[in-house]
């Protein structure tokens, strides 16, 4: 008799199981990827014009940029070149960068450049220039010290 019931009991057990199993089965749900954003504009029943509220603000006006110029502004002038090489053999030579034509030039002892500058003297660090018309004199320097605050490279006008 015991087992009867514990037979009885066994299988109640498994129906109800059994039972449980096909209440609680739900199939696959889709699911959203996390990466999934719907972008589509939020429609509102609202005529209210929030961008141009918000663009009157001071913290959310654009800031208005500066206008370029087309074409950019070329400094010319023996001030505006720049002294990367010197030969102080014979034939002295002085090699300069132009700001006018961005090219390299080599000058020679001698030579006209620009606007009525001659190069009058050439050493290891510097050169010298002379303007034909006004006869002033112009120091350049080939190197830049950087630890003091005096450039090297910075030019004087010797009087």
């Amino acid at each position: 008799m015991n087992k009867k019931i514990l037979l009885h009991c066994g299988f109640l057990l498994s129906f109800i199981a059994c039972l449980s199993v096909v209440y609680n089965y739900r199939g696959a749900t889709p699911t959203i990827p996390k990466d999934f954003h719907d972008i589509t504009p939020m429609q509102t029943d609202s005529e209210f014009d929030w961008i141009a509220v918000l663009g009157k603000h001071p913290q959310f006006k654009p800031e208005e940029q500066p206008v370029i110029a087309d074409e950019p502004i070329m400094r010319t002038g023996i001030e505006n070149s720049t002294l990367i090489g010197v030969i102080p053999d014979a034939p002295a030579v002085a090699i300069v960068f132009s700001a006018k034509s961005t090219k390299v030039v080599r000058i020679g002892l001698g030579e006209k450049w620009l606007e009525d500058w001659v190069l009058i003297n050439v050493e290891s660090d510097h050169v010298i220039w002379q303007n034909e018309k006004t006869h002033e004199k112009y120091l350049q320097k080939l190197f830049v010290n950087e630890k003091k605050n005096e450039s090297l490279l910075s030019s004087t006008v010797i009087h």
